[in-house]
């Protein structure tokens, strides 16, 4: 029961790094290798393809775009607005 605890205490005061990525094709694949080609502790990726129904509430607002791929990054509830640029998603929040 400690150690449920205190994973508690650790995830509010440093919330993992969620980052989900709406889009298709070798560009969405592209983004999530290089996400993934580093370490991050916390950090968890997602990519959901724009077709994709009965999403629940927190990712359903995470709409796709009509080209290309858009990024969310979220940290605990507060998630930034939406990324377009591979560039600035790989350069960490602050």
């Amino acid at each position: 029961a400690h150690l449920g605890l205190l994973e508690g205490v650790q995830g509010y005061l440093d919330p993992g790094e969620l980052i989900v990525i709406r889009g298709a094709g070798e560009q969405t694949k592209t983004w999530r290798a290089t996400l993934q080609r580093d370490y991050v502790a916390g950090r968890r990726v997602f990519v959901i393809p724009p077709e994709a129904t009965d999403l629940p509430a927190g990712l359903a607002d995470k709409r796709p775009q009509r080209d290309g791929v858009v990024a969310y990054r979220c940290r605990g509830h507060r998630c930034d607005p939406p990324i377009t640029d591979l560039q600035t998603l790989v350069v960490p929040a602050t």
